[in-house]
């Protein structure tokens, strides 16, 4: 699936940075605005968290093919 972000625009290379457990794209909100000074920054919701869908299962496997589908 894919992913909910917040685009945090900036001048160099993209940058996905992903919540820990329990979080949400806005745990790197000032972080992310720091970033994008120098990059692009992407702050991902993983699948069941913040605004990404929510599906039954939860495997770290689909989480990993759920950035690189947003990717």
């Amino acid at each position: 699936m894919s992913l909910h972000f917040k685009h945090h625009p900036g001048p160099g290379p993209a940058v996905l940075i992903l919540h820990g457990f329990y979080g949400n794209h806005g745990n790197w909100g000032p972080q992310a605005r720091q970033l994008a000074q120098d990059f692009d920054v992407y702050a991902l919701d993983a699948r069941n968290h913040g605004k990404s869908a929510w599906a039954d299962t939860m495997s770290l496997a689909e989480m990993a093919d759920d950035v690189a589908t947003t990717m």
